[in-house]
This record gives C-alpha cells, sequence and structure tokens, in this order.
C-alpha cells in the first residue's frame, strides 16, 4: 500500500525497456538469424543502456501520480486513474511480440522471461 515504485513507475520503466528490446529485435530479424539468437547478442553495456532510457522515458507526472496514490505525497489525489493510459504503448508491444513470432503476449513478456518458438 505505501510502495509507489511497486504501484505502477516499475512496471511502466519495464514495458519502456522490454519495448527498445523488442525494437532491437525486430530491426535485426533476418532470414537465418531467429530472434532468440539476437536477444543472446545484447550485451550488459547495451542492456544497461536501453534501461538508462527507458527510465529517462518514465514521466514525473505517473511518478507523482503514483506516490499520490500510496498517499504518501503531501497533495490529494486528483481526479481517477485513466484505464486507458498506456494502452498504446501496450498495443504497439503486443504488435512487436506478434512481429518476430513470440509464444507469449505482451503482458506475459513483460512479466517475465520470453521464449521464442
Amino acid at each position: 500500500m505505501t510502495q509507489p515504485l511497486d504501484d505502477g513507475i516499475i512496471a511502466n520503466c519495464k514495458v519502456k525497456y522490454k519495448n527498445k528490446l523488442l525494437r532491437f529485435v525486430c530491426s535485426r530479424v533476418e532470414g537465418k538469424k531467429n530472434a532468440s539468437e539476437i536477444v543472446k547478442s545484447v550485451n550488459a553495456s547495451m542492456a544497461i543502456e536501453r534501461g538508462k532510457q527507458a527510465w529517462n522515458e518514465v514521466s514525473s507526472d505517473l511518478i507523482v501520480k503514483c506516490f499520490k496514490k500510496t498517499k504518501l505525497h503531501p497533495e490529494e489525489i486528483d481526479g481517477e486513474d485513466d484505464p486507458f493510459e498506456g494502452e498504446n504503448e501496450l498495443s504497439s508491444l503486443q504488435q512487436m511480440v506478434h512481429e518476430i513470432d513470440f509464444t507469449c503476449d505482451a503482458l506475459t513478456f513483460i512479466s517475465s522471461e520470453f521464449k521464442t518458438r
């Protein structure tokens, strides 16, 4: 109840990171190379850079909203959560997951390690 990072900030950053990873994989998928081989080519430096980029894209509004929701922010919570917030980004992620033929959907991909067919 009082952990704003668990209340959306980490999930948002994770979606952004995995979106970047999928974009990298999709841009490199060619005839003989499959997605699994490409993912294995991602080194620590590349992962850290994408993680940094993902974190920089997490909006300050989202962070404030998560702190307000846990009542750790000094101001009152203003308004209801937007149930469609992030839907376009998730839809885009789902489309990329299907493009490289993953056996899971986008939500499963975000919450776990992915496997290719």
